[in-house]
C-alpha cells in the first residue's frame, strides 16, 4: 500500500510543474520536476518544505525548459569580439547565430539523453548490449554501465587463464541483469531482503545493482556473484560446497580492477570480512575447520572465515598449487566420490575433508587449523589499518548486530570517512539507543556530504521531533519524503515521528 502511494505521490508532483527542470548528478541520481536555480555555491533545487543546495562538484547536467539565458559579454575580450558579432563556443569564436543554433542542438540533446536515461529505469526500456561471452540487460546511464561490461569481460579472461578451463560451448551465454538502484534490483529480481545479489545456475542469469553511495560494494557484490558463475562453467552439473564456493567468491571479490588499463589482481584483502573476523577473534570465538566445511549454509560470520581459510591456502606457497588442484578435482576427478542428486553432483562433507588433506599432503585437520589460525594471527589481523570499517558496519546492521555495527561505523568515522552513508548509518543506529544530540550531530554531517540524502534529512526530523523541536522536525520529515518519494522508510519515519509527539495521555490510552 505504501510504495503505491509513493509512486503516486511521485507522479503527482512530477505532473504539477510542467516546467520540468532537471538535474543530474555524476552517480547517476536524477532531480526532475523541481525548480532549480544556479548559485555561486552550485545549484538550489526548490521543494514545497525546504530549499537545498548541491554542491557544483555533485552535478553532472542540468537542464531548464525555460531554455538558456541570453548570451550577456562579461570581459572586456568578450566585448571586443561581442561588438563584431562573434560570441565564445567551446574554445572558439563563432557568429551569435551560430552560437544560438549550436547550443539549442546542445540542449536538445541533453534533453534527449536525460529522457532516455530516466525511461530506461522501466524494464520495459531496458537496453541489452552483447558482448564477446556475455549479454547485459540494465537500467543505468551508459557512463556507469561501460566500466562493468569491460571489467565482466576482463574477469572472464583472467578466471579461464588462471583456472586452466574451456567452458563447453553447451553451457550457453550467460546473462547479467544491472539495476539502477536496490529497491529496483528487488522488485525486479525477486530476490528477498537483505540479498544484495545472487547467481542462478538454472537460468544462468546473474542479478545486482548499482550502490551509488558503495560503488566499491557494488564491484565487490559483481566479483562474488561472477565468481560463482565462472565456477559453475568448470563444470555445470557439479555443485560446489558452500565453504569453497563461497570462500573462493569473497576471495576474488576482493580483486581490483583498474578501468583505464582492464587489468584485475587478486589476493587483496576482503577489508569488510576481516573487520567481521576480528570482531570475533576479540571475542574469542574461533571457528573450528571441521565446522566450517561441514556448514550447510552460510551467514556473515562463516563468509568472514571461509574467506580467510581460501586466502590462507592461496597466499601460502606449499598449499596454493595444490589447493588450486583440488578445486578443479572436486568437479573432475573419479577419484573423489560424488553424490548425485537428480542431474547434479556433489561431494559429502566428510569427503571433502579427506581429499582436501590428501591433495594439501597434511596429515591431519588439527595441523591445518593451527596453520589457518596462525597465519589469521600473523599476516590478516596484522593489517587491521586497511579494514573497511564501512561495509563491515552495514553487514553487522544487515545481520542484526547492532552493537557491533555501531562501533565499526564509529571506526569508520574516526578514520576520517566522509561517507553520507557511514555517518548516517552511525546515527541511526545511535538513535535507536536514544542518544538523541550524537544522532542529530551525525545527521547533520551526512548531508554536509550529500545534501540530497533523503534518510538523513529523516533522521534530522525524528531528532527534532524528539528532542521536542515538533513542528521544525515533522517539516523536515515532510521534505525527506519530497526528496524521494518513493522510499517507503520515509514514510514509517514519519509515522514514528507522529506516534512520538502524540501528547503524553494520547499515548497511554488503551495501556
Amino acid at each position: 500500500m505504501r510504495r503505491r502511494f509513493a509512486g503516486a505521490l511521485a507522479a503527482a508532483l512530477l505532473a504539477a510543474l510542467a516546467h520540468a527542470d532537471t538535474l543530474v548528478l555524476h552517480d547517476g541520481r536524477f532531480v526532475d520536476g523541481r525548480p532549480i536555480a544556479k548559485t555561486d555555491a552550485g545549484y538550489t533545487i526548490s521543494y514545497p518544505d525546504g530549499t537545498i543546495v548541491v554542491p557544483a562538484s555533485m552535478v553532472a547536467d542540468v537542464f531548464s525548459d525555460s531554455g538558456a539565458p541570453a548570451y550577456e559579454p562579461t570581459t572586456p575580450e568578450e566585448k571586443e569580439m561581442a561588438a563584431k558579432g562573434l560570441a565564445p563556443w567551446k574554445g572558439r569564436w563563432v557568429s551569435k547565430d551560430y552560437r544560438a543554433k549550436l547550443l539549442a542542438t546542445a540542449i536538445a540533446g541533453r534533453r534527449t539523453r536525460m529522457e532516455q536515461w530516466k525511461a530506461r529505469r522501466e524494464w520495459r526500456n531496458h537496453v541489452e548490449v552483447k558482448t564477446k561471452h556475455f549479454i547485459f540487460r540494465h537500467t543505468l546511464p551508459d557512463e556507469i554501465f561501460e566500466p562493468f561490461r569491460d571489467l565482466f569481460e576482463t574477469y572472464y579472461d583472467f578466471f579461464t587463464k588462471y583456472w586452466k578451463i574451456r567452458p563447453s560451448a553447451k553451457f550457453g551465454t550467460p546473462v547479467i541483469n544491472i539495476y539502477h538502484d536496490e529497491e529496483y534490483f528487488l522488485q525486479r529480481s525477486g530476490a528477498p531482503e537483505g540479498v544484495v545479489g545472487y547467481y542462478s545456475p538454472s537460468d544462468r542469469d546473474l542479478h545486482f545493482f548499482y550502490d551509488r553511495e558503495r560503488v566499491k560494494f557494488t564491484i565487490d557484490v559483481m566479483f562474488h556473484e561472477g565468481n560463482h558463475m565462472l565456477a559453475h562453467m568448470v563444470d555445470e552439473k557439479f555443485d560446489y560446497p558452500w565453504w569453497i564456493g563461497e570462500g573462493l567468491a569473497e576471495y576474488f571479490g576482493a580483486s581490483e580492477w583498474d578501468p583505464e588499463t582492464k587489468t584485475m589482481t587478486i589476493g587483496h584483502l576482503q577489508s569488510a570480512r576481516l573487520a567481521v573476523l576480528q570482531s570475533r577473534i576479540e571475542d574469542d570465538q574461533w571457528l573450528k575447520l571441521a565446522d566450517l566445511i561441514q556448514a550447510d549454509r552460510m551467514g556473515a560470520i562463516e563468509y568472514s572465515w571461509t574467506w580467510s581459510f581460501c586466502h590462507f591456502l592461496l597466499s601460502t606457497e606449499k598449499y596454493a598449487a595444490n589447493f588450486r588442484k583440488y578445486f578443479l578435482a572436486l568437479a573432475n576427478s573419479s577419484s573423489i566420490p560424488k553424490v548425485t542428486r537428480g542431474d547434479i553432483r556433489s561431494v559429502a562433507p566428510e569427503v571433502q575433508l579427506k581429499s582436501l588433506l590428501d591433495y594439501l599432503k597434511v596429515k591431519d585437520i588439527e595441523t591445518l587449523q593451527t596453520e589457518w589460525y596462525e597465519y589469521i594471527k600473523h599476516n590478516l589481523s596484522l593489517r587491521r589499518s586497511d579494514l573497511d570499517y564501512e561495509s563491515a558496519g552495514w553487514i553487522m546492521d544487515l545481520y542484526g548486530e547492532r552493537r557491533k555495527a555501531r562501533n565499526m561505523f564509529r571506526k569508520a568515522i574516526e578514520n576520517g570517512s566522509r561517507s553520507a552513508f557511514v555517518h548516517y548509518g552511525y546515527g541511526k543506529l545511535v538513535f535507536e539507543t536514544n542518544k538523541v544530540e550524537p544522532a542529530l550531530e551525525s545527521a547533520r554531517k551526512a548531508l554536509e556530504f550529500d545534501p540530497l540524502h533523503a534518510r538523513a534529512w529523516a533522521l534530522q526530523g525524528r531528532c527534532l521531533v524528539r528532542r521536542g523541536e515538533k513542528e521544525e522536525g515533522e517539516r523536515l520529515l515532510k521534505l525527506a519524503a519530497q526528496i524521494d518519494p518513493d522510499d517507503e522508510t520515509l514514510w514509517y519515519e514519519a509515522e514514528m515521528a507522529r506516534q512520538e509527539s502524540k501528547p503524553s495521555d494520547e499515548g497511554k490510552q488503551g495501556g
